[in-house]
């Protein structure tokens, strides 16, 4: 599984032009396999930051989606950020994979 998180800032004022933008390519990423979910977050005191997380069964569906949805390019965001886009797409660990690997020892 491929998880990925990104943070966004959005330019003051643009916030509903993001969210609007974000639902289209989450329904566009929907018709891809291997797409799992996602949600986006706004920061309740400081609204125009956002997280995007996404998950994938594996990193060549997220590869074949973002490829043939420009994601790649992420200048596509420049209409709504305020600075450039931060990607986390490593997972360092996970509390819920420890805590099952504890039951299952």
């Amino acid at each position: 599984m491929i998880r990925m998180v990104t943070a966004v800032e959005v330019l003051p004022g643009q916030e509903t032009a993001w969210e609007e933008a974000w639902w289209t390519l989450r329904e566009a990423r929907s018709r891809y396999p291997g797409f799992r979910g996602a949600s986006l977050l706004r920061d309740s005191t400081r609204p125009t930051q956002y997280l995007v997380l996404s998950e994938w069964e594996g990193h060549d569906q997220l590869a074949k989606a973002m490829r043939e949805l420009g994601w790649l390019n992420r200048d596509q965001m420049a209409p709504w950020a305020a600075e450039p886009t931060h990607v986390y797409d490593e997972v360092v660990e996970d509390v819920g994979d420890r805590a099952m690997r504890a039951a299952d020892a």
